[in-house]
This record gives C-alpha cells, structure tokens and sequence, in this order.
C-alpha cells in the first residue's frame, strides 16, 4: 500500500511540474503577442519585394526556348532588358507597370529638302529629275550629303534598274546589299560629320572590356576620354527570316548595353537623369528593309528597346514617289541626333565642374553620385548555335520587330 502511495505522489509530482511548465510557456506567448501587438515596442518587419529588374530576370526561367522569338525574350529577359514590341511575354500586372518606361515619339530634326516636288514615275521623269539634281548646287553639309543619296537613288533607277530585277535580288548576297545599296548612303551621309563608321564584323572596346566576341558589321563611333564609343551599331542580313531577324537585333541590344555600361563607369555621369535621357540607336537592315530602334538604361538595372523608325531602300518608281529616299534621309538624321546627345554627355563629364558642397552641407543634403555596380549589370552572352540560320527558316510575325 505505502509502495502504491509513494507512485501516486510522484505522478503528482511529475502532473504538477508539467501544469506548472505549460502555464509559464503560456504566459510567455501571451507576453509576447503583448508586446508585438505594441505600437511603442513593435519593430516593423521589413517585406522585401522583388525589383522590377529581378523579375524581369526572373521571367528567362519561365519563358520555353521553342523559337527565335522566344529565344530572343528569354535572352534580353537575362539581362534584364524589355523590348516593348514583346511585352505579351509578361504578365498584365509587370505590362502595367513597365507602361512608365514607354517612350514618347522622337521628333524628326527639321530639314530642308529641296528634291520634295520631283517626279518620278516614268523614265522621262526620272531623267528630268537627275537633270535637275544636278543643276542643283548644295550649300552646307545638309544639302551636300541630301543631294548625294538623291542623286545615287536616281541615277540607279535611271540606269541600272536591272538591279531590282526579282531573279538577280535573288542572288545578293549580305555584301551584296551593303556595296551596292547601303553603304554608299550611310557613308555620304556621315563623311562630314564628327563621327566614324566602321565596317565588316568589328569588335567594340566595351565588349573587348567584358570577353565577349560580340562583332557587328557596322558601328559609328566616336573616340573620347582615351577610348572608344559607339553611338550607333547596326547588323546586315540579305533577307528577312526570324532567325537573323532576332538573333542579330539581340546581338546589337547586348553588344549597346555594354557601350552604356562603359559610359556609365568611365564617364562618371552625375545624375540619373543624364543616364535615362540617353538614347542608343541600333540599325536592323534585312535586304531591302531597314528598322531603327533605341536602347535605354530607365531605372537601375533595367534597360529597354523601342522601335523608332522604319526606311527601305526604294526598289521602284512607286516607292520614289512615297518619298522613300526622305524616310531613309529622315532615319540618318535621326540616328545623328541620338548620337550627337550621347556625344554631348561624354563631353560635359571632360569638363571639371565645381561640386556644390558648401551648398549643400548648408541645406543638409548630400550630393547623390552614380554609382555603375548600383544601375548597370553585367553582359550575359548566349551560344550562338542557338540563332544558326537553317534552309528552311520561316519568316515569323515580320509585322513585330
């Protein structure tokens, strides 16, 4: 009976030291609800949202690789960059918000064009209107390189339409395109500007920078503190298909983040509006067809690309009279323009500015600097295997650049 009696106290015991030991947990959870629900005591906990830079490179996981397009997405996605003729890859709520990043239209520079009243719809027009072109006697750069396009455009119809023939553009070949249609217009129109194109797959000092063999058929370049800008890149293809359409836009877009990301570092811009101001132009030509688009960096760690402009090399004498030596003219002008800002913003960092100090210990501000690791990332290149052109490469969807 004593052994039955000494258990029971010590399950007594043993229930009491437990009750005990519940109760005092619950008075410190109580205490602790008290004190979190405390206004005075209370730490704000921080929620880290994702940045809109990381979710967009986030979204390279998500969109499959199954086509040029995609690809492309995919890629720019992992450097966090947003083409906006491809926001249907993202979600409403992402669209919604990169709508503050849309680009208003670039105004085309005011030009006098002094060819707008020619004809050109027969052979005798054409002819009256080389005739008067060379009568014509330019003043100032503008006229100068306006009437050389017009009068290498005219005189080709003129006298080598044969080049336009369906069964010889067949033929062409990227080179092609380049010597007997374009590069005389391009060079025409920059000879006598500050800038210097450069052609046939050449390597830029910011991708020489990153080790990445980034080469694009034509770059326009300016040379500023001890080294080398591009201002302007462009990439030629005989014709149109996804594949060259993509993989070349890409290869520009990537190859002009490094050239921002250069200026960013060596030029020491002092403000963010100075950086997102800046607008990078890149030229798509695809045989006979020619897009313009822009590259920006717009926040920290997040660069967009806008199509600006559309010209195609007139093929007929419909397309003469549709103006289409103006668009491409118009085109040019505008990719000088762009070019000049860039130049412009290189320039002002060589000029040494007083920092407003005394200002601003007085107001109690500090002076806010740029600093690259903060807005720039770094290049992330693809195998280029995944844009090989194949012999039965499709046009896809040539209305979306």
């Amino acid at each position: 009976m004593s052994n039955l009696h000494q258990h029971l106290e010590k399950l007594a015991d043993k229930t009491e030291k437990i009750i005990i030991e519940i109760n005092k947990r619950r008075i410190q959870e109580a205490a602790n609800i008290e004190k979190a629900n405390d206004p005075k005591s209370r730490k704000a906990k921080k929620v880290s949202k994702p940045t809109l830079s990381a979710s967009i490179y986030h979204e390279a996981n998500i969109i499959s690789k199954n086509s040029p397009r995609s690809k492309y997405v995919h890629w720019l996605c992992k450097n966090m960059i947003v083409d906006f003729a491809q926001l249907r890859y993202f979600d409403e709520v992402m669209q919604n918000e990169l709508q503050r990043f849309k680009l208003d239209p670039i105004a085309i520079p005011y030009y006098k064009n002094s060819f707008n009243n020619l004809k050109f719809d027969s052979n005798h027009h054409l002819a009256q209107a080389l005739d008067t072109i060379d009568r014509h006697k330019p003043s100032g750069m503008n006229e100068r390189r306006l009437h050389k396009i017009y009068r290498f455009i005219v005189d080709m119809h003129l006298y080598s339409s044969k080049k336009f023939k369906k069964e010889k553009v067949k033929t062409y070949s990227e080179a092609d395109f380049i010597i007997k249609f374009w590069g005389y217009i391009f060079e025409s129109f920059f000879v006598e500007t500050e800038f210097d194109t450069y052609w046939g797959d050449t390597l830029n000092e910011a991708c020489k920078k990153e080790g990445l063999s980034l080469k694009l058929y034509f770059r326009l370049a300016i040379f500023s503190l001890s080294s080398s800008y591009d201002t302007a890149t462009g990439e030629f293809a005989k014709k149109a298909t996804a594949t060259k359409q993509f993989g070349d836009k890409l290869k520009s877009i990537i190859a002009t983040k490094g050239v921002i990301n250069s200026m960013v570092k060596d030029c020491s811009l002092s403000s963010f509006e100075q950086i997102t101001k800046l607008k990078f132009p890149i030229i798509q030509v695809m045989g006979f067809e020619a897009v313009v688009s822009v590259v920006r960096l717009v926040s920290p760690k997040l660069y967009t690309v806008h199509k600006v402009h559309e010209m195609n090399f007139p093929v007929n004498c419909k397309d003469l009279c549709l103006n289409k030596i103006g668009r491409i003219y118009e085109g040019l002008l505008m990719i000088e323009n762009l070019a000049s800002d860039i130049k412009r913003a290189i320039e002002d960092t060589e000029i040494y500015e007083i920092p407003s100090k005394m200002d601003s210990i007085k107001k109690g501000v500090k002076i806010k600097k740029v600093k690259s690791c903060n807005w720039t990332t770094k290049l992330r290149w693809f195998d280029e295997e995944e844009f090989e052109e194949e012999e039965d490469d499709e046009d896809e969807d040539e209305d979306e650049d």
